[in-house]
């Protein structure tokens, strides 16, 4: 019955990781057949040269930029609605398949077992808990539709790390800890953020948080993530500082963050991002490095004193 419940915790894990970390990814393809990219990927973007000669004839008949830019969002927003409807069936079908073999499995290896009350309760246990996973799921395939309303309020900084955390706790395994995270805003009424930056901030606090997770050494009580932020004129500066564990970092990873810093000083850094696996460094570049945010700017390194520290820091517009 104990390797039944290790199974069955082991699918359901699996199920989750091959969600958000395979098909839950973006790849661009500037042509046909680019391996290096994640193949599972969902959220697909790509481009060719008859699609690029297209455009091209297609821009002569244009009168503005501004037309010439609804014409690129508009295109964009063609693939994002085929993309929304690959992951809205992968989950309706084939993500829900898993977790109901996962389901029929464990009740199969429960009914071999000699009827009493305990074994009952379980049964009834397991039903609820199936029909509660069906309806979450067709909760989440809903969360993938296009919204006819994409205005966003401006946010208090602390809004995405909250969002995050919120993103990590839902997605986490059961029973596991959540890490302690600690906010310091300076000054403590910050100006809000514009509406639009709020995706690419909770990208990147959760890409830290989840690397502190993935990379520290330590968990639960022992993880402590501090974030500082602080806004000086236009400027916002975040600085993540997290424990790692006493035998780290060691030399091969040591050399794995230069190498990434130094691969970040290169053109096809954009490209590194989009087909690194999981959260990381590259993608939390990304997250900042875009027309979202001005002069963006990003260090990171072990500090001396037993952690790591991340540095994002951009420009805010001014209003008016």
């Amino acid at each position: 019955m104990l390797l039944a419940l290790d199974d069955f915790t082991k699918q359901v894990d699996e199920a989750i990781g091959l969600l958000k970390d395979a098909y839950l990814q973006i790849r661009i393809s500037h042509g046909v057949g680019d391996s290096r990219d994640n193949l599972n990927a969902l959220f697909v973007y790509r481009s060719s040269n008859f699609e690029r000669r297209f455009m091209q004839r297609f821009v002569r008949t244009l009168s503005s930029i501004d037309d010439f830019i609804d014409l690129c969002v508009e295109s964009l927003w063609e693939k994002t609605d085929a993309n929304l409807r690959s992951v809205q069936q992968i989950i309706d079908v084939e993500i829900r398949a898993l977790f109901m073999k996962s389901f029929d499995q464990l009740s199969d290896a429960v009914a071999k077992v000699n009827l009493c009350q305990p074994i009952s309760d379980l049964k009834n246990s397991i039903y609820k808990a199936r029909t509660g996973v069906h309806q979450k799921l067709k909760e989440v395939s809903s969360w993938f539709t296009r919204r006819e309303v994409y205005d966003r309020q401006d946010y208090l900084p602390s809004l995405p790390i909250d969002i995050a955390l919120n993103m990590i706790e839902k997605t986490m395994p059961e029973n596991s800890v959540m890490p302690t995270v600690e906010k310091v805003l300076t000054p403590s009424d910050l100006a809000a953020m514009p509406g639009r930056t709020l995706d690419g901030m909770v990208d990147a606090f959760y890409g830290v948080i989840v690397n502190a997770m993935k990379y520290s050494g330590l968990s639960g009580p022992n993880l402590v993530v501090r974030i500082d932020i602080e806004l000086t004129g236009d400027r916002l500066v975040a600085r993540i500082e997290s424990p790692i564990a006493p035998h780290l970092p060691t030399d091969a990873e040591r050399i794995r963050v230069d190498q990434i810093r130094d691969a970040l000083e290169k053109p096809d850094s954009r490209h590194k991002a989009q087909i690194e696996g999981g959260s990381g460094l590259y993608k939390l570049w990304r997250s900042i490095n875009s027309p979202f945010y001005s002069k963006p700017a990003l260090t990171f390194n072990f500090s001396p004193n037993q952690s790591f520290l991340v540095e994002m820091a951009f420009n805010l517009e001014k209003a008016g």
